[in-house]
């Protein structure tokens, strides 16, 4: 688990993808997680590639549980696992 990081949550949506950063493919089974963020309120979704964190990609933090279940709901018209993965500045090819 990356650093700064408090207890799983979730995977974020149902599935992984193939994804890419920066033009470079960082791995095919890539899917967003959530963490519990250190101070135990705030919401911290990170990428992970076979289970281990892609740390060239950028964190997204919820202030607290219900800024993350409202970012859940608000991107029910796209899958959760590709909005997930885009929030965090990755591409889904």
């Amino acid at each position: 688990m990356a650093s700064n990081l408090g207890k799983f949550i979730e995977i974020v949506g149902t599935a992984s993808t193939s994804a890419w950063l920066n033009g470079k493919c960082i791995g095919h089974n890539v899917n967003a997680s959530a963490y519990y963020g250190e101070d135990g309120t705030s919401v911290v979704m990170v990428l992970e590639s076979n289970s281990s964190p892609v740390y060239a990609a950028s964190r997204c933090t919820f202030s607290d549980m219900e800024a993350y279940r409202d970012y859940c709901d608000a991107n029910i018209g796209t899958p959760l696992f590709v909005a997930a993965i885009e929030s965090c500045g990755a591409a889904v090819r």
